[in-house]
């Protein structure tokens, strides 16, 4: 059996930006991974320590959808959770990009704006859930919490379905 080893690393991008992570180093993760981009640093904090606190997931934080591409490029993650308004690319570019290039990851978008359009737009493009953030914290990351568990538990049962069964003859 192989024995799993994580530990919080400090990364550093070329632009300067401080990034807390998880490094993984192992090849079977007992917890799901889940990314989470914002480019609030107190937002990311605070949902690290709410989602993490609960024992049942890891987060890494990013501050925008560039870091959050070459996060995903260099490891796998089962769900992310993005703001909408970033510079370069907002969080419904980023969920394109997700798309394309990484398949049906679950998203959900988490945004301070309760426009409807931005909601219609990401409900038709392809986001899982559009949740509108609230001055309550806690509350709001108990349920995102429990939303991230969900879609990764939806997927699982998903791919377990699509794979083949092998019957012995």
């Amino acid at each position: 059996m192989k024995m799993s080893c994580s530990h919080l690393c400090w990364y550093r991008k070329k632009s300067g930006i401080p990034v807390w992570g998880i490094h993984r180093t192992d090849s079977v993760r007992s917890m799901p991974a889940i990314l989470f981009v914002d480019d609030d640093e107190e937002i990311l904090t605070l949902g690290k320590l709410f989602l993490e606190g609960s024992g049942t997931m890891t987060v890494d934080i990013v501050t925008s959808a560039t870091m959050a591409i070459e996060k995903l490029s260099r490891g796998k993650y089962d769900a992310i959770l993005s703001d909408y308004h970033m510079p370069v690319m907002n969080g419904i570019e980023l969920l394109h990009r997700v798309r394309d290039e990484f398949g049906d990851i679950p998203f959900i978008l988490f945004t301070c704006d309760d426009a409807q359009e931005i909601l219609t737009e990401a409900l038709e493009s392809g986001v899982n859930y559009c949740i509108v953030k609230s001055p309550e914290p806690k509350h709001q990351f108990m349920t995102l919490g429990y939303l991230l568990r969900h879609l990764i538990r939806l997927r699982q049962s998903r791919d377990k379905q699509k794979k083949p069964k092998v019957h012995e003859q």
